[in-house]
């Protein structure tokens, strides 16, 4: 028994050992490199926390996967562009002043900071009181109804999720890729078929969301998957990376969690960690070719190693957002409500506050919308705005507007506290196993959109109608049943 306890003590040991000598390698290594290459300290600092975040959630990636996939969102969407400015010295298309610059990497920071501390304070806190080993599952009838409602309503949605993205890389692949931006969300609007099936598509990802709440076993899980990477493959068609790489994120968020719930189902394993690393370059690669055609680019001239960093370079082009933001201040419309409020803007929260909801390009929509994406939009682009254009948002950017430096540090220290919620799913009703699962891309998608967007989301009429179907008629069911086990037990 003693020699069981020193051999335990002794790997636990090593193991500490091997997390500093590669924490303190990974720093020494960024620091001198930094310093060599001169980039900005600022961002040298920046780039240091992120990438210890990213060590302290590969260290414990059961406990840790939601705040790992976080950072991998945070590097594509705000910091690759500058990584590839500040540390190998990429030509910038869009230079800016140094105050522009160390006020975007201060901002980061905070937020990085706020996430990371608030992450580790709530999961530590709920590692405390709970019992790791429960699981609540609840009523075994319960979850098997709503496992199949929600398949239901994927089934019934899917083909509607196909076709209007088909319709969309048509229209992109004919009129250009900025017609999605300019052109898209009129014809949709004018043609009643084309909008009920985009709030269609809204459905169905949501409806797969609470299919994975219901923590199906693998078999059962690959059915229903293998229809919804070909969806994640055919939105790469429209133009919008985004939806593909969240949709990957959020799978592999949920086999992490899934090995911790059922090991012996063997989910997920350093391999296909492996196989991820080595997939990334072949989708950046992938993603850079596909834009070059699209734009009618020489394909004959293409660069591999070029259309590798582009891809990043592209993808990282939110935190030029921060600094617009910042450096048109003083010229963004106040309105009644907070930007970071935007969600009281749209769907049922709008309708009950009796806020009137706008919709497309339009000085209204700029002015009264309470959406610092058509704010910021109108006050950079201007006329290009009213045609269509934008500039898009970041909930860094939308929580400086409002309350500063503190606010961007206590707003991302609120998605630490979700992101420490979710990670807990297993100690939460099937109810909230649901809204997260239903929430994380939304909230991974947080860098480059509103600080609100997963409660838009969340209160959108496509999913609230969603929700009430599934859960409605599946605790209608569970009601029915018990009450015929009672009619039956008093016979």
């Amino acid at each position: 028994m003693n020699y069981n306890r020193n051999t335990s003590l002794s790997s636990l040991k090593v193991r500490y050992h091997n997390k500093v000598i590669t924490g303190v390698t990974f720093n020494l290594l960024i620091t001198l490199w930094g310093i060599l290459v001169g980039s900005n300290l600022l961002f040298l600092l920046l780039f240091l926390l992120w990438g210890n975040m990213i060590l302290y959630s590969l260290f414990k990636l059961g406990e840790r996967i939601l705040l790992f996939a976080y950072g991998v969102a945070f590097y594509i969407f705000l910091l690759g562009r500058d990584c590839l400015e500040q540390f190998f010295l990429y030509p910038s298309d869009t230079p800016f002043s140094d105050k522009l610059n160390n006020h975007a990497y201060f901002a980061m920071i905070c937020s990085i900071i706020g996430v990371w501390v608030s992450f580790s304070v709530f999961c530590r806190r709920y590692s405390k009181s709970n019992n790791p080993n429960k699981i609540i599952i609840g009523s075994d009838y319960l979850y098997k109804s709503i496992r199949k409602y929600s398949k239901i309503s994927f089934y019934a949605t899917y083909p509607f999720a196909i076709i209007i993205n088909l319709v969309i890389g048509f229209f992109v692949m004919r009129y250009g890729y900025y017609s999605y931006y300019t052109d898209l969300s009129g014809v949709i609007a004018q043609s009643p078929i084309l909008y009920l099936f985009s709030k269609l598509e809204i459905m169905m990802p949501a409806s797969f969301a609470v299919f994975m709440a219901t923590l199906p076993d693998k078999d059962e899980f690959k059915k229903l998957s293998v229809p919804y990477v070909v969806y994640l493959i055919i939105t790469l068609g429209c133009g919008q990376r985004s939806t593909f790489l969240l949709g990957l994120l959020l799978f592999f968020i949920f086999l992490v969690y899934m090995q911790q719930i059922r090991p012996q189902e063997k989910w997920f394993s350093t391999k296909y960690m492996t196989y991820a690393v080595m997939a990334v370059p072949l989708i950046a690669i992938g993603g850079s070719a596909y834009k070059a055609i699209r734009f009618g680019n020489d394909v004959s001239e293409f660069s591999v190693t070029e259309n590798f960093c582009r891809f990043f370079y592209d993808q990282g082009v939110t935190s030029n957002i921060i600094k617009r933001a910042y450096e048109y201040e003083n010229s963004i419309p106040k309105q009644e409500d907070p930007y970071t409020l935007e969600f009281l803007h749209s769907g049922l929260p709008a309708r009950l506050l009796g806020n009137e909801v706008y919709q497309g390009n339009n000085l209204d929509h700029a002015y009264k919308g309470g959406s610092f994406t058509h704010s910021l939009g109108y006050v950079i682009m201007g006329n290009g705005y009213l045609m269509g254009g934008g500039t898009g948002s970041s909930f860094i950017a939308e929580l400086y507007y409002d309350f500063g430096y503190l606010g961007v540090l206590l707003g991302s220290a609120l998605y630490g506290f979700i992101f420490s919620t979710i990670t807990n799913f297993k100690n939460t009703s099937i109810f909230t196993k649901s809204l997260s699962f239903i929430i994380t891309t939304q909230l991974l998608w947080a860098p480059r959109a509103s600080f609100s967007g997963f409660l838009a989301f969340l209160f959108a009429p496509s999913t609230i109608l969603l929700i009430l179907f599934i859960f409605g008629t599946s605790y209608v069911k569970l009601s029915l049943h018990y009450r015929k086990q009672h009619l039956g037990n008093a016979r």
